[in-house]
């Protein structure tokens, strides 16, 4: 039955009501059986009447999607160090990178309800940082922070590290130096920094040069391990923890933990035998856990093995005669270019090499092994 049947069956009863009323008032149970009749009729299986959703207003969407201010109390800083350290998805070392950059960039903002807010501070913080790789690494740190709170990243500074990520990765693949800027790694005889330089250097060390820094040295010419692969290392098998250890019985590194090394399993390697005399001769008669401990505080692991070697070793040119602002991405640079074009490794011990370091071959010709090949055919 559709709608015109039951409104005209529901205008006859009606008349037919008023007819009886009118006429005859004792008539009032039919009347009654009338109206039960007619009330039937109005429920019936009518076709719904879809109402169209009311279009948002351009304000209401905006409302909707900007971050708002919440009543409730914040602490940035906790609760992106509690996020970061509940997680089991990154490494030890990283961890802690991400949560020292997290503190110092939240430190004006860590009460600030304004999430729109707090965005804008971070890319400014970020923008303040001189050297674009440093600065790509710290914008990364910070949206880790926020991917392990559970929080979507600001847009604009996610457009911001993409387009850093990609300008990075233009001018840093296959990089090979200027002569121009090949001039900050000449030495004060004349000559190239190179790491055969450096290791004739270690070989003939001045009695100035203490064992602690005579260690720190050797890691760096004869491995070029990134520091968090040396620094909070445990010295002993007695001492290991979920970073690893260095065992001195058999001159062996197991680091379990690292940048690169996502499946964490553990890197075991022999030290070369250069790094093992040093690490022999500065334990000689000590006993503390940590394979680099602190230079005044043996119960703590260094953590400044950066600038250990760059003040100690090339801060004052007048010193030892190397050039100055010298840090450990250039001498891992230098000695990629080493190991491939200098004194070239067989193969395989090339492919075991990278291994110990925890990344692929193709990552170290992309990224560091021809940024120096100008200045050893100048040499040769």
């Amino acid at each position: 039955m559709n709608i015109q049947e039951i409104l005209a069956k529901m205008t006859a009863l009606e008349n037919e009501v008023n007819a009886l009323k009118s006429s005859n008032t004792t008539l009032q149970a039919k009347v009654a059986a009338i109206d039960h009749r007619i009330d039937n009729l109005v429920v019936c299986d009518a076709p719904p009447i879809n109402k169209p959703k009311p279009t948002p207003s351009v304000s209401e969407l905006i409302q909707k999607f900007e971050p708002q201010e919440t009543q409730e109390p914040i602490d940035w800083i906790v609760k992106g160090t509690e996020a970061v350290n509940a997680t089991t998805s990154i490494s030890t070392g990283y961890k802690c990178s991400v949560i020292t950059t997290w503190k110092k960039a939240m430190e004006a903002q860590a009460s600030n309800k304004n999430l729109k807010e707090v965005w804008s501070h971070l890319l400014t913080w970020c923008n303040s940082i001189e050297h674009d790789d440093h600065r790509k690494t710290k914008m990364g740190e910070l949206k880790t922070a926020f991917k392990y709170m559970g929080m979507e990243y600001d847009s604009d500074f996610n457009i911001e590290h993409e387009k850093l990520t990609n300008k990075l990765k233009h001018e840093q693949e296959y990089k090979q130096l200027t002569p121009e800027e090949l001039k900050k790694y000449k030495c004060a005889d004349g000559t190239y920094l190179t790491i055969q330089k450096l290791r004739a250097f270690y070989n003939k060390l001045p009695d100035t040069v203490s064992d602690f820094h005579r260690m720190q040295l050797a890691f760096v010419i004869f491995h070029a391990q990134r520091p968090q692969d040396w620094e909070k290392l445990p010295y002993g098998k007695e001492n290991k923890d979920t970073h690893g250890h260095y065992d001195p019985e058999t001159a062996t590194m197991h680091l379990i933990t690292g940048k690169t090394d996502k499946t964490y399993k553990t890197r075991i390697f022999k030290v070369h035998p250069e790094v093992e005399k040093a690490i022999a001769r500065f334990h000689a008669g000590k006993t503390s856990k940590w394979l680099i401990p602190q230079e005044k505080d043996a119960t703590k692991p260094c953590t400044t093995l950066r600038k250990n070697i760059q003040r100690h070793f090339f801060f004052n040119s007048n010193t030892f005669g190397f050039p100055t602002d010298i840090n450990l991405t250039n001498l891992r640079a230098l000695y990629e270019t080493h190991i491939r074009h200098v004194d070239p490794m067989p193969e395989e011990e090339l492919k075991a090499t990278m291994a110990t370091i925890g990344h692929s071959n193709e990552t170290a010709i992309k990224r560091y092994s021809e940024m120096f090949r100008l200045m050893n055919k100048e040499q040769s």
